[in-house]
């Protein structure tokens, strides 16, 4: 498997870009151009865009970009240092709302934003991973249907991993209502152009921020529209899973309740009724752990509201790497956590979270391994295996930071 993707990738990139060498001929002629309904010949930034002062449109800069320095956690395997040593410094790309006249949206990769003059903003948007190394979809396509015409103030909220994934959804899809809760104001928008896959937890949370049903229009991967008004909240840069301070404030304010309970609860977030990456050994492990006070929580059908007022409550949280874990962004500063994960796929998201939010984060590796740069795809899915008394040991070395359970 490893050996047919290592020689169907390059040849794929290869093809990719004789297409985008193509499709850069054809836009640089204007008969083809608009034969074929094709994107203005040249890339452009926002910047440059604005730089070109066009008649109506705004930039408005909510938050400047940040520079981090992380602390590097405690990790059972000192094999896997490399990686945080990497990872601790990192910029942060500010926040901006981009509001253009007359323009253009497409479905691709979540949602393709274009000016009234068909120039593609490439950082008013995200690309899926085998374009963005050969250029962008809209550097390569070679044909568009005509755009279908919305009435009114469209607001653009889709990000392709949201897509049937809940952590993503709640980063890359709601925070971006407060961006346009700082500017133009919700009442002010007619449509708002969603990929969503009519889960309960989409329509809970849009509906809890103030966005009926009615309002929203799904953006599928060939829709393509122009709007009188196209608004754009900004979204966290390709991969990189670090948030704006006010990213959090807003997740915060929508869902923690007005009044904390008070309590001191230590749990375990549990991935047994997951199809993939389960924990093998969870159920002994989680007999050991109710020793110390652990509960086991399993959030499937939980709303947010009511899961953000759990771990607002908790001192301590335990489990393996999964959408479960990312709700620790309401968790009270102080609060320790503990991240099982497999070294073929671990994903730094719940050590930038802790940070951002004054949490001590640990890492618990299984598999008996250490990570990889060139991890295979296949191990997203691989379950994780662990030794149960070393786990066990690792996560009481740090139930001895806490205050003993009354």
């Amino acid at each position: 498997m490893v050996v047919l993707r290592n020689w169907l990738v390059p040849r794929i990139h290869d093809l990719l870009a004789v297409k985008k060498a193509l499709s850069q001929w054809l836009r640089a002629r204007p008969f083809w151009r608009r034969a074929l309904n094709l994107p203005a010949p040249r890339t452009l930034s926002v910047q440059e865009w604005m730089d070109r002062r066009p008649a109506g449109d705004e930039y408005h800069l909510l938050d400047a970009g940040l520079t981090v320095d992380r602390k590097i956690p405690p990790t059972n395997d000192p094999g896997n240092l490399w990686y945080y040593e990497e990872k601790r410094h990192a910029e942060i790309d500010p926040a901006f709302v981009l509001k253009l006249q007359e323009g253009y949206v497409h479905g691709h990769a979540g949602a393709q934003v274009l000016t009234r003059d068909g120039n593609y903003l490439w950082d008013a948007n995200i690309e899926d991973w085998l374009y963005f190394k050969h250029g962008f979809y809209m550097d390569s396509v070679l044909r568009l249907p005509a755009a279908t015409r919305l009435d009114g103030t469209v607001a653009v909220l889709s990000h392709r991993n949201a897509l049937n994934n809940f952590s993503h959804w709640v980063f890359d899809v709601l925070p971006r209502i407060g961006l346009l809760e700082r500017t133009v104001g919700l009442r002010n928008i007619d449509h708002f152009l969603v990929c969503h896959r009519h889960k309960r937890y989409e329509w809970e949370t849009l509906q809890q921020l103030g966005i009926p049903r009615e309002n929203v229009v799904q953006l599928l991967p060939n829709s393509y529209f122009q709007a009188s008004t196209v608004i754009f909240p900004s979204i966290s840069r390709y991969n990189n899973f670090s948030h704006q301070p006010s990213t959090l404030e807003f997740l915060k304010k929508s869902f923690l309740p007005k009044s904390p309970s008070g309590k001191k609860r230590r749990l375990f977030i549990s991935r047994a009724d997951a199809s993939f990456r389960r924990l093998i050994g969870e159920a002994k492990l989680c007999r050991r752990l109710a020793a110390h006070g652990f509960e086991v929580i399993t959030l499937a059908g939980v709303s947010l509201s009511d899961t953000a007022a759990l771990f607002s409550s908790a001192e301590m949280i335990v489990g393996p790497f999964g959408s479960g874990l990312m709700n620790i962004c309401f968790c009270p500063p102080g609060c320790l956590v503990v991240d099982i994960s497999a070294p073929e796929f671990y994903n730094p998201h719940h050590w930038y979270l802790s940070e951002e939010s004054g949490l001590i984060y640990s890492a618990y590796f299984g598999n008996g391994g250490v990570m990889r740069p060139d991890r295979p795809l296949v191990s997203l899915t691989k379950d994780i295996v662990i030794d149960v008394d070393d786990c066990f040991r690792f996560i009481e070395n740090r139930i001895n930071e806490l205050a003993p359970v009354a």
